[in-house]
């Protein structure tokens, strides 16, 4: 995925996988990601995530690579500055977690072309409906969501951090 924004020209979005995870893990550590890129990446490469609470992202390496879903990091001038996750939950049902935006590229519109990736992935997964929790804090994701077609939904899941729940039924691709 390429941006075509004159502002965002350095903008890419590579999905990552399963032997990407090492080579993402040792530049992590270096510092070249975003927090929670870092957090994904040292997660779903299995190793120690320093007290990061696993049952809060609940997925498994497979979970993040084609047939089951996708992590995308995206990355501007070669520096990561967001990501995000799509998995499947159920058949034709995904989750979008994990989305993260670096403060330093905030209101670029970052945030939704990677939430415009996340949703060619899963569509591409054969994902036909995509559910996602935010918390009440998260105002500008929420607006985001709500601008991108998400409608709010009963609670999903029992996050114990989620304060909103949403859902949005995928287009086919023409």
């Amino acid at each position: 995925y390429f941006c075509d924004d004159a502002e965002l020209n350095g903008l890419t979005f590579k999905p990552l996988g399963l032997e990407s995870f090492a080579d993402y893990f040792a530049a992590s550590r270096r510092g070249r990601y975003c927090g929670t890129c870092q957090m994904l990446i040292r997660r779903t490469a299995l190793l120690d995530v320093g007290g990061f609470a696993e049952e809060k992202f609940n997925a498994e390496d497979h979970d993040l690579v084609p047939p089951r879903g996708a992590f995308l990091l995206a990355s501007l001038d070669g520096e990561s500055v967001a990501c995000g996750v799509v998995k499947a939950i159920g058949p034709g049902v995904g989750s979008l977690k994990r989305m993260w935006v670096a403060d330093s590229v905030r209101g670029l519109g970052i945030g939704r072309r990677i939430l415009d990736a996340l949703e060619i992935e899963a569509r591409e997964l054969g994902l036909t409906t995509l559910r996602l929790e935010t918390n009440k804090e998260l105002g500008e994701a929420i607006a985001l969501y709500r601008n991108a077609g998400f409608r709010e939904v009963a609670a999903c899941n029992d996050d114990p951090y989620a304060h909103h729940w949403f859902e949005k039924r995928l287009r086919r691709s023409s």
